[in-house]
């Protein structure tokens, strides 16, 4: 059986023959998982996969947007992986503007500060509307 990674974190899932379903250990995402004969959708899914790990997102969700039009049966995974990795950006993003507000050896313009609060309250509403 090929080796599959997680969409989120990118640890190994342990899947088994015939699973369509699996839960990731390190993280607890649930994904679906692909038919074993279909090497190229394993193959796209594994793409995906590296470009997300490499930070190479606009090209990830192509590769997301090929495997919805290429395997319809599928349409749900590939929103579900979109939704799941606009949510990992956000959060990323919001991680960084906290410490950088909280630095206290760097000193922000009260613009400055005025600014992150902003954004990070974007993407708390964002967060919300993705659920």
């Amino acid at each position: 059986m090929a080796i599959l990674k997680c969409k989120m974190c990118g640890g190994t899932l342990d899947v088994s023959e015939g699973m369509t379903v699996c839960e990731c250990e390190y993280c607890g995402t649930m994904q679906t998982i692909p038919s074993v004969d279909d090497a190229k959708k394993i193959t796209l899914f594994s793409r995906a996969n590296r470009l997300r790990a490499a930070c190479e997102f606009d090209k990830a969700a192509s590769v997301y947007e090929n495997i919805v039009g290429d395997f319809p049966e599928e349409a749900e995974e590939g929103i579900e992986s979109a939704i799941e990795w606009e949510k990992s950006i956000l959060h990323a993003e919001q991680e960084s503007l906290e410490k950088e507000l909280c630095n206290i050896g760097q000193i922000l313009t009260r613009r400055q500060r005025k600014n992150i609060k902003t954004r990070l309250a974007q993407i708390e509403d964002e967060l919300r509307r993705l659920g």
